[in-house]
């Protein structure tokens, strides 16, 4: 299974409302440094820099479903997933090509959390269900939150390692202030 990252919202999601979000988080938070495509026939968003396409992620709204419950302090699958409700999460496929592109995922995902009042999710790490957008409002205030090597250099170096500094577009680099 691929690594997803999920904002449950509780609500049936308009797929105009949300284009319209995500459009305004990545111009106001990020700069306008991505370009925002939405695929009507996938119904998928594409955020990515467009002269890079390993810089970038998908987003899509899928439906909230339960695969089992705990019975008798043993998890038991269900034959089939059972829905709880049609088209209430947003759903992310992290870009995994630069890790930088966590934190660009993050600013999105959590302002996106906050305006729907979303529960939010990973399969492969525990993220903070309460939506928290002030964490991701700045790359060095991601990192100095995380600390995950004990400095804030320390994590600014893991998640913009010197060989993917060097790949990424000086504009990138300068308009979300990656180098400080």
């Amino acid at each position: 299974m691929a690594n997803h990252a999920y904002a449950k919202t509780g609500n049936k999601l308009d797929v105009k409302e949300l284009d319209a979000h995500i459009r305004k988080i990545v111009a106001e938070k990020l700069n306008g440094v991505f370009e925002v495509n939405y695929d009507a026939k996938e119904k998928t968003w594409l955020i990515h820099y467009p002269k890079d396409d390993y810089m970038g992620f998908l987003v899509w709204i899928s439906d909230e479903e339960e695969f089992g419950e705990m019975k008798r302090g043993e998890f038991v699958e269900y034959d089939k997933p059972k829905l709880i409700r049609k088209n209430s999460v947003i759903e992310f496929r992290h870009g995994h090509t630069y890790q930088f592109m966590w934190w660009v995922e993050g600013v999105i995902r959590e302002n996106l959390g906050e305006i729907y009042g979303a529960r939010m999710f990973d399969d492969g790490c525990d993220i903070n269900p309460k939506p928290n957008p002030a964490k991701f409002e700045t790359f060095e205030k991601f990192c100095d939150k995380i600390k995950g090597e004990g400095t804030i250099k320390g994590t600014k170096d893991w998640y913009l390692p010197d060989y993917q500094r060097k790949a990424i577009p000086k504009e990138v680099t300068e308009k979300l202030n990656l180098d400080f």
